[in-house]
């Protein structure tokens, strides 16, 4: 019997909602992303948990186009702490803090990268 792939509430929240409904419906991207995103979403550094630490990983990659929207952390309902960086450019770029809700609202074609590894946000900066 095949193990039923599924992804957790918590991962459900962090994919945006038309990324959402294509992955669900497929069974090949559910088999492919399901196990790694719903063990990675566990591993999100709380907010401010990696305040100060100059270690701290970035846990998430969205994109859109030439938006690239890295999290860092999260309080694991509707606040990311994470940095923003549009037109592949640091001089438009800004870290802080954003609403999910806001960000997938004012970016409906935002897609989370499923595929995307940790990485310390010195390697994404370069």
């Amino acid at each position: 019997m095949k193990k039923r792939c599924t992804l957790s509430e918590k991962a459900t929240r962090l994919i945006p909602p038309m990324q959402l409904a294509v992955t669900v419906k497929s069974r090949e991207i559910m088999e492919t992303v399901s196990g790694e995103l719903n063990r990675l979403v566990e591993n999100i550094p709380k907010l401010y948990e990696t305040d100060g630490n100059e270690d701290a990983k970035i846990s998430l990659h969205y994109f859109y186009g030439s938006i690239d929207y890295y999290v860092l952390e999260w309080d694991n309902a509707d606040t990311f702490f994470g940095y923003l960086v549009k037109c592949n450019s640091l001089d438009n770029s800004e870290i802080g803090y954003q609403s999910k809700a806001e960000l997938f609202k004012s970016l409906p074609l935002l897609n989370l990268d499923y595929y995307f590894e940790q990485r310390h946000i010195d390697e994404i900066l370069k």
